[in-house]
């Protein structure tokens, strides 16, 4: 082993020696000829690369193939580098390109240019007429050689050709994008949020496998689209952009910082007179470097009245017009952009920035301590939220504010508003009562007690030549009329604590979601949200909603929605009954105490349970608990064809027709002509029935959504049996937890029995189960926790 290192040693002395011994202008020679020969390699290495970006990849065609026939989903490998495989081995999989070589996902083949021979056999198994695709593109994929390697600029040719004529079908369609940030220009934070392969534009996140976005950052490009995925690039539209109403968070210097579109970007600059930090701002952009700043920093503030999608009525400004590029943003907490649906009505929690006299951005710069609540009231028999005239009275007096000017108005005295009245001239007016604990009564309104008196204040606005009614009033004097139009207060107070808390949750949520933000409401006063003030305040109501002052439930995603209806059928489901996700606070389980899951899919296993009773449900000696119906042939058909068309005016896509080809699409006339049978398609775990389709001699009708199957066979005058063999009537069904039997006179169909159970949708918490439970000693939160999974209870004030 010595004499080996010795020898080793000695060869590198020799060799040093040698190199050291040469003669130095054969050094150069050498020298020179070893960069000429590197120089050459390089220079071929180039040519090589500059060659192969002339034609188009395996890889990136195969996915360019495949989004043009089907969604995908991006890669989940950790190895980004393979993002190509699952589309190579789609054509593979669907024998629309037989990949010659059998490691085909090796980068070395994947990246490598398709040959027209490939492509040939993809055009050929997807039934493409190539001598047409040849006449109308000009490239001959027919007579060049299988081998031969396919040019980018053929590529897109073959590719545009084949988009156009799959038009909208297709899925991937042009479009222009600014694209705003890439992984290059992300923090790595970001990358995590969006992706190795997910770039930001101002139009949306896009995943762009395959491509390189780098160089488009702060360009306008026309791309090849799919849903959320950049398809391919086809050209820079514009290398100057302008991001208007951005968030500057810093500018200062030699360098500006910018959250636009949810990335944050810096940029150098040449230098700055001013420093500004937090403010609103557009930045214009040419070539990738910022040519221009320009601030904006006038705002005004005030009461949010009403918000529709061009303008924002602010108490003292009166209606501002939005600006084209209107941008929200959240400064509270972590910086965010938010929407138009964030600006809540009835509260001044944000900052409106103005310039040109029109609003171009909102700064959200609180938290929603939610105390107010804004209610849109309904005219008489709940059927629209206009009216044609208001008219008002109270024993006590009330002021009306229009504009600047206050008018008093005394004890007794009525006063009829009309859209056109002087009242009006100004477009909005606000009421408010004389007094403490006083209240106005609106006269032209009828609820079950009578005309009904609002607490609180009262705005009357015009609105498409009518007149809406907006009362605005503390959340908890909301809750003193909700709770007993709700539930019945017989129930006792521990019932009635249960409601309180699910309507406060219920209501919380909803001033949240903000989607009566057009009319300056949160929600109306009917079945549609919560009932309110269609029963008069009562005393134990009031009492269960005093001891839960403040209290919602709260599960890892925020205050519940708390969704709860009359009746169960002693089985309650979760959220996938509305098409949403299974699990979550909304568990599928018995309404009794051992409160254990069971699959009732299947049609004679719900069957078999829905023919059964079981007295430990919750809901047993209640009428709805079960309940039936037979309907004649002759009626159900007028009744179905009458419906269809109904529910297709609120829910057009999910009332479908059959059509020729076999598919179910939205239909306006929807009509099946005469009745041949009903076939339930769907159904729940937990036994609600969510689709139907209804045969006839005129066509095929399916019918999604319990709702729709509720109202579409619907018993109208028909005597429903109720559990407690009493006889009452609904124009539609109770529940869609339903079974459906024909009945037969002489071997012909005469009619259908359906049998069912529950009052109501079946999600969260019944409200005659809780009367049982409380009678069996259970206390509110506990009844609370049954209902509604992995919550806890907590104050809002």
């Amino acid at each position: 082993m010595e004499n080996k290192v010795r020898r080793k040693h000695r060869y590198k002395e020799n060799y040093v020696e040698r190199v050291r011994t040469h003669n130095p202008l054969k050094v150069i020679a050498l020298l020179l000829i070893a960069i000429a020969v590197v120089w050459c390699f390089i220079a071929a290495l180039r040519a090589q690369l500059k060659e192969s970006d002339n034609y188009i990849s395996r890889a990136l065609a195969a996915r360019m193939l495949v989004l043009s026939d089907t969604d995908m989903e991006p890669s989940q490998d950790d190895d980004h580098s393979r993002w190509y495989v699952k589309y190579m081995e789609e054509l593979e999989k669907t024998a629309a390109i037989t990949w010659d070589n059998e490691d085909y996902i090796q980068p070395e083949y994947a990246y490598a240019a398709l040959t027209y021979g490939e492509l040939r056999e993809y055009l050929l198994q997807k039934n493409w007429d190539i001598a047409d695709i040849v006449e109308h593109t000009g490239v001959d994929v027919k007579k060049n050689k299988a081998s031969k390697r396919i040019k980018k600029a053929a590529f897109e040719k073959l590719y545009d050709y084949m988009i156009l004529v799959n038009g909208n079908a297709g899925g991937v369609v042009r479009r222009e994008l600014t694209i705003v940030g890439t992984p290059a220009s992300m923090t790595s934070a970001q990358i995590r949020q969006y992706g190795l392969w997910s770039c930001v534009a101002e139009e949306g996140c896009f995943n762009f496998e395959g491509l390189n976005m780098d160089a488009y950052s702060d360009k306008r490009i026309c791309v090849y689209a799919r849903d959320s995925n950049i398809v391919y690039v086809l050209a820079v539209v514009d290398e100057s952009v302008t991001y208007h109403n951005v968030w500057l968070c810093s500018a200062q210097g030699r360098k500006i910082e910018a959250y636009i579109s949810g990335v944050y970007r810096e940029y150098d600059v040449s230098g700055l007179d001013k420093s500004f930090q937090n403010t609103i701002a557009d930045i214009g952009m040419e070539s990738g470097r910022v040519r221009q700043l320009t601030i904006k920093n006038d705002t005004i503030s005030g009461k949010v009245l009403r918000v529709s999608n061009t303008a924002v009525e602010l108490d003292g400004y009166g209606k501002v017009e939005i600006a084209d590029d209107f941008r929200v943003y959240k400064n509270y907490g972590m910086l965010e952009e938010k929407s138009i649906n964030d600006i809540l009505v009835g509260y001044d929690l944000a900052d409106f920035v103005v310039a040109d006299g029109r609003i171009c951005a909102a700064v959200l710069k609180k938290e929603l301590h939610a105390e107010n609540i804004r209610v849109l009231i309904m005219n008489t028999g709940f059927g629209s939220i206009f009216h044609d005239r208001v008219t008002l009275t109270s024993e006590n007096g009330f002021t009306i504010q229009k504009g600047d000017e206050l008018i008093k108005i005394a004890g007794g005295e009525l006063v009829d508003i009309y859209p056109d009245s002087e009242y009006m001239s100004d477009g909005r007016l606000k009421v408010a009562p004389l007094g403490l604990n006083t209240t106005i009564t609106v006269l032209s309104v009828e609820r079950s007690y009578g005309n009904p008196y609002y607490s609180g204040t009262l705005e009357i606005a015009a609105e498409d030549g009518s007149l809406v009614i907006v009362n605005e009033l503390p959340l908890e004097e909301y809750l003193y009329h909700v709770v007993p139009s709700e539930m019945p207060v017989g129930f006792g107070v521990e019932a009635l604590k249960v409601q309180a808390v699910c309507a406060r949750s219920y209501a919380y949520r909803h001033i949240m979601n903000n989607s009566y933000r057009a009319y300056g409401a949160h929600v109306d006063d009917s079945v549609g949200y919560q009932v309110y003030n269609n029963i008069k305040e009562q005393p134990d109501s009031t009492q269960a909603v005093k001891e839960t002052y403040g209290q919602v439930m709260r599960s890892d995603e925020g205050v519940v929605a708390a969704y709860y209806y009359s009746t169960s059928c002693g089985y309650m489901s979760d959220l996938s009954l509305w098409g949403g996700e299974k699990g979550g606070i909304y568990k599928e389980k018995t309404v009794n105490p051992s409160g254990e899951s069971i699959d009732l899919s299947d049609e004679e296993s719900f069957k078999s349970f829905i023919c059964s009773e079981n007295a430990e449900d919750y809901d047993y000696e209640f009428p709805f608990y079960r309940w039936n119906v037979e309907l004649d042939r002759e009626y159900l058909e007028g009744r179905i064809n009458e419906y269809l068309k109904v529910r297709y005016l609120s829910e057009p896509g999910n009332i479908l027709m059959k059509n020729t080809e076999g598919e179910y699409i939205s239909s306006e006339n929807p009509y099946i002509g005469r009745l041949i049978s009903i076939e339930t398609v769907q159904r729940t775990s937990s036994g609600a029935v969510r689709s139907i389709i209804i045969h006839g001699t005129d066509g095929d009708a399916m019918v999604r959504g319990e709702l729709n199957i509720r109202y579409v066979l619907g018993p109208g005058e028909n005597k429903i049996m109720t559990h407690t063999q009493t006889e009452t009537s609904f124009d539609f069904l109770p529940s869609s937890y339903i079974y459906i039997e024909e009945l037969y006179d002489d071997g012909n169909i005469a009619g259908y029995r359906i049998t069912g159970g529950g009052y109501g949708h079946g999600i969260g918490m019944s409200q005659n189960a809780v009367s049982t439970m409380v009678k069996r000693g259970m206390r509110y939160d506990d009844i609370l926790e049954f209902f509604y999974n992995n919550i806890d209870i907590v104050n809002i004030y």
